[in-house]
């Protein structure tokens, strides 16, 4: 029997391994290798829907990294808007602030210089008025009839 077995090419050392495991291990081994069969597939199965799992977690990460990416260009983009908005609100009212200035100033400059010649009007009129009353009392200093009658008036007065 040993010699159909070595003359009979068909029978190589693998296949002889494994009809020689069958005689010793019998139906326990076929048994052993159908739970294992079964258990890969399992295994398999478990570690592809593992990888449809992560896929689709990461799926929804870079959606969740675009999506807070775009939302955060889009509230730069309202920020910048508003601060455009409030630098040009700025500049208008500083304008208007310059122009008010400008009014007031020119407005103070009108009422200083009518007070200056209202001033310089009462001044002069001041003068001629002061001038009057001095040129009035030389004229009563040398009076000296105008002043004896004074003393008399004054005299009769103190003797009543």
């Amino acid at each position: 029997m040993a010699d159909k077995n070595a003359n009979n090419p068909l029978m190589d050392q693998p296949t002889q391994l494994l009809a020689i495991r069958d005689i010793i291990f019998g139906t326990t081994m076929q048994e052993y290798e159908k739970r294992f069969s079964a258990f890969e597939e399992d295994v398999m199965k478990q570690r592809a829907e593992l990888e449809g799992v992560l896929k689709n977690m990461q799926d929804q990460f870079q959606d969740s990294i675009k999506n807070l990416d775009t939302n955060t260009d889009e509230r730069v983009k309202d920020n910048l808007s508003n601060i455009n908005k409030v630098q040009s609100e700025l500049t208008e009212s500083r304008k208007e602030l310059q122009s008010m200035l400008t009014e007031v100033n020119k407005t103070f400059a009108k009422s200083v210089k009518a007070l200056e010649e209202s001033l310089v009007k009462k001044v002069e009129s001041n003068h001629k008025e002061v001038m009057a009353a001095i040129a009035k009392l030389e004229e009563k200093k040398s009076d000296k009839k105008a002043l004896g009658k004074l003393f008399s008036d004054l005299g009769k007065e103190l003797s009543k």
